[in-house]
């Protein structure tokens, strides 16, 4: 294969239940068939597959056409831009790629150099025309449909319910293009969905867990100074082996990863700070990377919930001379305070176990720390939004490492260019597996998600595992339509994916009722 600078790459969804020959056939087929002679001669087309990630779908098929510059690149890009046939096919894809990229796709054939009648010459692999499935002509929905869900906390992750209400769209509206673009706001997914994005490379480090012991945790860079850190991975509630101890778990293992990416060239780290196991008002993150929390009589304190109390000083001598040069910013999805009814300990104590006596001595000790935050920063740092986030890591990173508390999901949605994403969606697909008042008012990713879908004039559709208290006021923000997974006749014999894929077809089912008869394409 000659090497060229620009190369487009499209990438096709599964058109069928045939072998793979098969399919790759049906794929080049509708793409010659779609397009003019006249853009494609003197392009070269090849076929394999181009992974953009771990996560991807391996059955997806990257065509490839290459070999007259720029200009001709684009055009032929806007002819397939405008073709509503041939973009149903389409799943995600990345137009134009770099040559030196496209070494990276396996079981590449090159199938050679079209002629001015269209065909194809000097290739090492032939194939034979075949039909087009019908379907995707008979009856055609070419609308675009934007599937951006978070993550079903305990069942699925981002990229799996992306896909299942994906594989539901197809079913219930034939020819849809589908764009999966799953969301995150600083929780659980967040790292995963940024590399991506980005491509990112990932690194796996052993951390301290929530509970003191050795776990594994991943953190990514997305180009070669800007580090991604979930503290999910390092201090989430999926890591206690046990049971919940908030006065003795720590965040110590999330700073480890700072202090790992620092090592290894980070400038600037966005660190994620969503899913914490954690109430120690960040003093285990801190003291990994060398700041010294002291007690009364010049003890220095290990850094967990317990210790919260007793902390008199803070030396800030010995922290990492890398963070002076660095760049710090918190992803938090959510707004609280550090203290009082609103705070850290009242509001996500519960469920880390801050309950009774327990949830006074931390909301005690909150208070102790609060003090001694505020006092170093010269102002009320501790009543800022997002000072609360993962039990007081917010206000520790504000305080101490001079680090800016943004919101998550924004920020994801921003690196992701969901604008963009959105512009001419006919339907936005949102979802979790609880939809609550905190999933549109707390700065979750759904709310997010809703809020801009509203923005850009689409429809929404909401898909929650379950509905819990004040969800109605998702109506405040959208006119969408809400389903959930556990309503209806619910089938015991259904896995949690069937359960999705089932809700999401039947939703997409009644979306189709409102679709016009103009809508519908007819073999020419």
């Amino acid at each position: 294969m000659d090497v060229v600078r620009f190369a487009l790459a499209y990438r096709f969804d599964r058109l069928g239940s045939e072998d793979d020959r098969t399919q790759k056939d049906r794929a080049l087929s509708l793409f010659i068939a779609r397009i003019e002679p006249a853009l494609l001669e003197g392009m070269s087309l090849h076929a394999g597959r181009y992974m953009l990630g771990e996560n991807d779908d391996p059955d997806i098929l990257t065509v490839l056409t290459m070999g007259k510059g720029l200009k001709a690149t684009k055009k032929l890009w806007k002819a397939v831009e405008s073709d509503p046939i041939l973009m149903s096919a389409l799943t995600g894809f990345r137009p134009i790629i770099q040559s030196n990229n496209v070494f990276r796709m396996e079981d590449f054939e090159s199938y050679g150099v079209f002629g001015a009648d269209g065909t194809l010459s000097g290739g090492t692999t032939e194939f034979g025309p075949i039909p087009v499935p019908s379907e995707l002509y008979d009856e055609c929905y070419p609308i675009k449909i934007v599937v951006a869900p978070d993550k079903f906390k305990g069942t699925f992750d981002q990229f799996e319910a992306a896909k299942l209400i994906r594989d539901a769209a197809k079913k219930a509206l034939p020819g849809c293009r589908v764009i999966e673009a799953p969301v995150a706001d600083g929780g659980d997914g967040t790292a995963g969905v940024l590399a991506k994005l980005t491509g990112g490379r990932r690194r796996r480090v052993v951390v301290t867990g929530p509970d003191r012991q050795p776990t594994e945790a991943e953190y990514c860079f997305i180009d070669n100074e800007t580090a991604v850190i979930e503290m999910a991975q390092a201090s989430g509630l999926a890591l206690v082996r046990g049971e919940l101890d908030p006065l003795h778990a720590t965040s110590r293992g999330t700073g480890e990863l700072i202090a790992d990416a620092l090592k290894n060239g980070a400038k600037k780290l966005l660190i994620g700070i969503g899913g914490s196991a954690t109430n120690d008002g960040g003093m285990g993150a801190a003291a990994a990377l060398g700041a010294r929390f002291l007690d009364e009589a010049g003890n220095e304190l290990e850094g967990c919930g317990a210790d919260m109390e007793n902390v008199r000083r803070i030396d800030l001598s010995g922290l990492d001379p890398s963070l002076g040069a660095a760049e710090l910013i918190a992803l938090s999805d959510v707004n609280n305070p550090l203290t009082g009814p609103d705070g850290a300990t009242a509001v996500y104590g519960p469920q880390k176990g801050a309950i009774g006596e327990v949830g006074e001595r931390l909301e005690n000790g909150m208070r102790n720390i609060e003090a001694l935050y505020n006092g170093l920063a010269g102002r009320e740092v501790c009543s800022e939004p997002g000072a609360g986030a993962a039990g007081g890591m917010g206000a520790m990173l504000k305080t101490l490492l001079s680090a800016k508390v943004v919101s998550g999901a924004e920020t994801v949605l921003s690196q992701m260019d969901f604008d963009r994403l959105i512009r001419d969606a006919a339907l936005v697909v949102t979802g979790e597996g609880r939809l609550d008042a905190s999933s549109i008012d707390s700065g979750k990713a759904v709310g997010a998600v809703i809020r801009r879908a509203k923005e850009a004039g689409a429809n929404i559709m909401v898909i929650a595992g379950c509905f819990g208290q004040g969800y109605e006021k998702v109506f405040e923000h959208a006119n969408a339509g809400l389903f959930s997974t556990v309503t209806g006749a619910a089938d015991p014999s259904e896995t949690d994916a069937e359960r999705l894929e089932r809700t999401a077809e039947r939703a997409f089912r009644a979306l189709r009722g409102f679709i016009g008869g103009a809508e519908k394409l007819i073999k020419q």
